[in-house]
């Protein structure tokens, strides 16, 4: 894993954005994206949940 990622462009939020608006497009996102569904790979080879899983853990905490 890179660690230049913004990670509010990986979610489709603005950084000001609150902590529940983060939730929520970590949850839209990791629904969409789920395994049980779908395992899309990007070109790097990481599945797009390991990705949304590493930026919700990031900048989705109260203190970001």
């Amino acid at each position: 894993m890179t660690t230049d990622q913004d990670f509010y462009l990986v979610l489709g939020v603005d950084p000001s954005a609150s902590a529940s608006q983060i939730t929520r497009a970590y949850r839209t996102l990791i629904r969409r994206h789920h395994p049980d569904t779908r395992m899309p790979v990007r070109k790097t080879g990481q599945p797009i949940s390991v990705r949304q899983a590493d930026s919700s853990a990031v900048s989705g905490g109260p203190t970001r």
